[in-house]
């Protein structure tokens, strides 16, 4: 896309002129409210290659907290003249009221209590953007057999994580709720943290799932600092359906972990900081701090090698190799010379890397 779509400067207005400063957030839980940068970059995740042709948008929000992400991405749509459907969910009670409260002369917005893990109170609506704010750190324990019987039913359909951590649960829905591709798609925005692009086991085949079926459309990191209540480091990834049955073959990288300003001891980012995260989302064009790299290169292979010493000792270690490169004879005959007798055990594993940042 060459031009920004027109509800991007309305995300960029300077909050003294907008009712998205801290102040405005509430004060039921620094938790419950996202901050006016975070806020901002998942509106731009989701706005840089909407399409502006576009005259009725449906919002989902899974995560509502107390619906300040969600109305700046509301109003900023509205603005320009587009039609939003809204409907955003959360299991805290009085965050539900205040987000009723914050979208009380929205048109056309509904807000629902309930933990969405184990029952979506808004199972028919069909998304074209999705905002995903969750709890990090979060365990789904507690509702593990709604959850385990959605699955069984069809949902969550790449795999449960760890009942530690429901990051992956939330993204999944979101995914899910998108209207079909073959109906125009859609994207999703999510806020994450470290250890969901770092953990191994249950979470990371969820993961890995998602990036083999082409979903995954980029992967910013953003600076320490930005969340009000924690000063954890977190990521934007952004997904989308919209490239059909074949897949995203490329991914877009960025970091902004240096790209903050600080005022009285609170970073944000700055306005030409989101504008050289939307043109690097929306054009894909590299620049200082954002490159495109092929989805392949993502990849990494994992096996356990063994070699049996001239004393009969059997030596075993683990092995992996990066950027698609195979784990095969080849390979260890150029890591270890030819006739070195080191083998591979069993099957090389394909895993999504730890650390794509």
């Amino acid at each position: 896309m060459k031009q920004e779509h027109p509800a991007v400067p309305m995300v960029l207005e300077d909050p003294k002129r907008a009712p998205f400063t801290d102040d405005d957030r509430g004060r039921i839980s620094l938790g419950m409210t996202t901050s006016v940068s975070l806020a901002r970059t998942l509106s731009i995740g989701l706005l840089s290659r909407l399409d502006p042709g576009l005259t009725c948008v449906n919002v989902w929000d899974p995560a509502a907290g107390t619906g300040f992400a969600g109305l700046m991405l509301v109003r900023a749509l509205e603005a320009t003249g587009i039609q939003v459907r809204y409907r955003g969910q959360d299991i805290v009670e009085d965050a539900v009221d205040a987000a009723r409260e914050r979208f009380g002369a929205t048109h056309d917005a509904e807000l629902a209590c309930g933990d969405v893990l184990a029952t979506d109170e808004f199972d028919a609506f069909k998304a074209d953007l999705v905002l995903v704010d969750p709890p990090f750190g979060v365990q789904w324990a507690d509702v593990q057999s709604s959850v385990e019987a959605r699955s069984a039913a069809g949902e969550y359909r790449f795999g449960l994580p760890p009942r530690n951590d429901s990051t992956w649960l939330f993204i999944s829905l979101a995914l899910e709720k998108l209207r079909s591709a073959n109906q125009g798609g859609g994207r999703v925005a999510a806020l994450v943290a470290p250890r969901v692009l770092s953990e191994g086991g249950a979470g990371g085949k969820v993961r890995q799932s998602i990036v083999e079926a082409g979903l995954l459309e980029s992967v910013t990191r953003l600076p320490e600092g930005l969340t009000p209540h924690t000063g954890i480091p977190l990521y934007l990834l952004t997904f989308t359906n919209k490239h059909g049955t074949s897949g995203n073959a490329k991914v877009k990288i960025a970091d902004l972990q240096t790209q903050f300003t600080t005022n009285r001891r609170h970073r944000s980012l700055s306005v030409e900081t989101l504008r050289e995260l939307e043109r690097g989302l929306r054009t894909g064009k590299p620049g200082p701090r954002n490159r495109t790299v092929d989805v392949l290169q993502l990849l990494r292979r994992d096996a356990r090698v063994r070699r049996a010493t001239i004393d009969g000792v059997d030596l075993s270690w683990r092995l992996e190799t990066h950027n698609n490169t195979p784990l095969d004879d080849d390979f260890l005959d150029s890591r270890y010379g030819p006739g070195s007798g080191v083998s591979v055990e069993g099957q090389p594993q394909e895993v999504v890397p730890h650390r794509v940042v």
